[in-house]
């Protein structure tokens, strides 16, 4: 083995060395910042002053609403899967 392939052999080593370093790191950065954002992210899964200033009535009306069409499609995918068999 010669001195000019016992070099190529140490600077692709730490070539690839590096490479893995610096993905690493910038994986873990990248998380960081995911993390970051979520924090700041409202995490209650309700739209900012969606719901805060309406009316109960308005609101139980607005669930019921939801409900039966949760109920239709309910339906909907029974009849299709007792149509399909």
């Amino acid at each position: 083995m010669n001195i000019e392939t016992a070099k190529t052999i140490i600077i692709w080593t730490l070539t690839v060395f590096v490479a893995g370093l610096i993905g690493y790191f910038g994986r873990f950065l990248a998380m960081m910042a995911i993390d970051r954002f979520r924090k700041n992210k409202n995490l209650t899964g309700e739209k900012d002053n969606q719901n805060k200033n309406i009316s109960p009535e308005i609101a139980i009306a607005k669930e019921k609403a939801k409900l039966a069409k949760k109920k239709a499609k309910n339906e909907y995918k029974l009849n299709k899967k007792l149509n399909k068999g």
